[in-house]
């Protein structure tokens, strides 16, 4: 009788508990349709979406000469076409490396692009760590135009090793780096 009595109140419980959880289905309902994949989220995905895909195809167009575009879809899917298209799309993980990383140069600008909107600055820096790493000449190029077009509004920071790129950037300010017991720090003249 006692364990009856002890499995009524337990059930008594549950009862009351999915009673009070069922009170709060209005709340997380609104929560899910205001900030969820169909909500403000899918606004701001849209309306960033179609910025960041023009502002990676501009950064192509120096990168890559227009060669290939790239397109986000609202899931952030890519695309990645041939321009013009008369061929097969590219898959990312079938590109060479220097590709890829002109790519993702276009992609990181692009970013930084939307983040700059939606701060209402603009950095006046931008650091770029061997940047031309597994590039070859033709894909320096394209990255000596970013480098340029980069530097018409902020100071741009270069560390590279490749002669190439140090070729075409000569003429530029240096700032000769030594790691010495640990630390980098400006080598003194």
């Amino acid at each position: 009788a006692e364990t009856l009595k002890a499995a009524e109140r337990n059930l008594e419980d549950k009862a009351r508990e999915t009673k009070e959880l069922e009170a709060e289905l209005p709340y997380y309902d609104y929560w899910i349709a205001g900030f969820g994949d169909n909500g403000i989220r899918r606004w701001v995905v849209d309306g960033i979406t179609p910025e960041l895909n023009n502002r990676v195809n501009y950064w192509l167009q120096f990168l890559i000469d227009n060669k290939i575009a790239l397109r986000f879809d609202n899931e952030l899917n890519e695309t990645i076409e041939r321009n013009p298209a008369d061929g097969d799309p590219y898959i990312y993980h079938a590109m060479s490396t220097g590709q890829r990383r002109r790519l993702n140069l276009a992609v990181s600008q692009s970013f930084a692009h939307i983040m700059m909107m939606s701060a209402g600055s603009i950095p006046s820096v931008v650091f770029l760590d061997e940047v031309s790493t597994n590039v070859d000449l033709s894909g320096n190029l394209g990255i000596y135009r970013m480098i340029l077009e980069l530097s018409q509004d902020r100071q741009v920071f270069v560390t590279t090793h490749d002669q190439s790129l140090l070729q075409m950037l000569d003429g530029c300010d240096v700032l000769d780096l030594v790691h010495e017991d640990g630390f980098t720090t400006v080598k003194k003249e």
